[in-house]
């Protein structure tokens, strides 16, 4: 429903605040990497990752998703 919501609406930029998360797997992973395509495919710029801390950070690192998203 999200990816239909990301190239389906208006929206300029799309921001995943991730404050209160404490784990991400590769399922997690990949439907970052889905939504990115659908941003990138209708022209709504870079998915911001808000607010990430601990493992999920680690993987963001890990996986080089600073390469597809901006993470502040």
């Amino acid at each position: 429903e999200l990816l239909n919501e990301i190239g389906s609406s208006s929206v300029k930029s799309v921001v995943f605040e991730m404050e209160k998360l404490e784990f991400v797997d590769s399922a997690a992973l990949g439907m970052l990497l889905l939504a990115h395509d659908e941003c990138v495919k209708h022209n709504k710029g870079k998915i911001r990752l808000s607010a990430t801390s601990g493992q999920v950070n680690k993987m963001i690192s890990i996986a080089r998703f600073d390469q597809y998203f901006d993470v502040v």
